[in-house]
């Protein structure tokens, strides 16, 4: 080989150049020959040769005049003999690109090693994802960790892969990027998403969520969604329904609205027997009764009506709340005499009860069974509470003392076990839930969701939550 003595600038000759001829500088190979520095990363390479000692700094340089972008180098250490080690950084606004080669200063002049020794790439790093939400809302916007995900000034380049079949690459459905960086990306999820593998792709390549993602349809009832106002109560308008009680065998009925009963609830007719009881007197004995005062149901003087009907959405129950009047006397109590001469018996009137505050409130758990019913809701058992204030009003000398505790005990569980039976009939509670079932699907049309189960909401209401599986 023939010398070449180097001009101020530097020459570049298979990475060889001559300071004075003891201290020749010659690299002769590198490990690794060919090195892919990632962005946002470091990458040590090793060269081998002679004079190496001489080298005081070194560069990463696009072409002769031109560094490479976002990289750093630096030696590690001082140089040995026939060894030295340099690390790259690159930053990552690091240019990308490839045959970059490195540049060597040794005795204030360069030497440039060729790309036949050694080549080096600026390349983005493959992603990795270390924490990914497993199921989120539609609409919502989740946070993805890890690393490589993206470059803040390049976001375009970043893909979440939400939904697809099997494969990121089989029928991807995007998420809706919000913002990237290397280290978190925070996407909204797709109204269209279903349950499937979900992935980060970038020019990296691709790193798929530990397990499957669940998106959540997920649909809100507040509280007063069945108040006059709200979206049920205009379909259903429940405030209009009413409970009438009154004296005689199936007088008593709860009369739901005319647009329930156009969606298939009915009348329900019950009988509110009296309160009986046999009195032993000094001669003979009595029957002594307490009923409902008046026997005409469809006048409000003659029954005991309510004056207000709701249902509230509380928590994974709807609660029915009745109220009724309180004014004049809803119960009189009398007794039986009989004429001693023709016999005829009749009832002396010889008792008033106010049955004031009388609220009736009935409680119906929603339930989902996934496993039996993936697309239904259903209502357990009603559970039913009642409060009243009662006032005893004995009129004239009746011929025996009257009670008050059996007889307030008896209408209590009266009242409670007829609301019961009325709400757990296939009429209302039957209907109640086949209409609920039938506007969730409505809902719920065109979507993937299989399965829809319940929970209770922030606000005191619920949501239904749609999955795809």
């Amino acid at each position: 080989m023939k010398n070449i003595y180097l001009a101020p600038i530097g020459v570049l000759i298979l990475g060889t150049i001559y300071l004075h001829s003891q201290d020749r500088v010659e690299v002769q190979s590198a490990s690794p020959a060919s090195l892919n520095l990632e962005r946002g990363g470091s990458a040590t390479v090793t060269l081998q040769g002679a004079g190496l000692y001489n080298i005081t700094r070194v560069q990463l340089m696009f072409d002769e005049k031109i560094p490479a972008a976002g990289v750093s180098a630096s030696l590690d250490g001082r140089p040995m003999g026939g060894s030295c080690s340099v690390t790259l950084r690159a930053t990552w606004d690091a240019k990308e690109g490839s045959d970059f080669y490195l540049r060597l200063l040794a005795g204030g002049e360069y030497v440039y090693i060729p790309t036949t020794i050694l080549k080096v790439a600026v390349v983005w790093p493959k992603p990795k994802i270390t924490s990914f939400p497993g199921k989120a809302p539609v609409g919502s916007v989740i946070s993805i960790q890890g690393t490589g995900l993206g470059d803040y000034n390049q976001p375009d380049r970043t893909k979440v892969v939400i939904s697809c079949d099997f494969w990121y690459y089989l029928r991807p459905l995007y998420a809706e990027l919000i913002s990237v960086s290397p280290v978190e990306v925070k996407a909204r999820v797709p109204n269209g998403a279903y349950y499937s593998p979900a992935a980060i792709v970038t020019p990296g390549g691709y790193a798929y969520a530990p397990g499957r993602f669940e998106p959540q349809y997920i649909q809100h009832f507040a509280p007063d969604v069945f108040q006059p106002f709200g979206t049920l109560g205009s379909i259903l308008h429940f405030t209009e329904s009413w409970f009438a009680i009154a004296h005689g065998d199936n007088n008593s009925a709860f009369n739901p609205s005319s647009a329930m009963l156009g969606l298939g609830f009915q009348q329900i007719f019950f009988t509110f027997p009296p309160y009986e009881r046999r009195i032993n007197l000094l001669v003979g004995s009595t029957t002594f009764r307490v009923r409902v005062n008046g026997s005409n149901r469809l006048n409000a003087s003659e029954s005991i009506r309510t004056t207000s009907f709701n249902v509230i959405v509380n928590g994974m129950s709807f609660v029915i709340y009745a109220n009724f009047e309180s004014y004049g006397t809803e119960f009189v109590g009398e007794y039986e005499t009989q004429d001693i001469f023709s016999k005829k018996i009749s009832w002396n009137h010889c008792l008033d009860l106010n049955i004031d505050n009388l609220k009736v409130s009935a409680t119906m758990p929603i339930t989902s069974d996934p496993a039996y019913y993936p697309n239904q809701i259903r209502f357990g058992e009603i559970k039913i509470s009642i409060e009243f204030s009662a006032n005893f009003s004995v009129l004239g000398s009746p011929p025996f003392t009257i009670d008050q505790t059996p007889i307030k005990d008896y209408l209590q569980a009266e009242i409670e076990r007829e609301a019961y039976k009325t709400f757990n009939s296939d009429g209302f509670k039957g209907m109640f839930n086949s209409f609920m079932n039938t506007y969730l699907r409505n809902l719920y049309q065109g979507t993937r969701v299989h399965t829809i189960q319940v929970q209770a909401a922030g606000d005191g209401g619920l949501d239904w939550v749609g999955l795809t599986h």
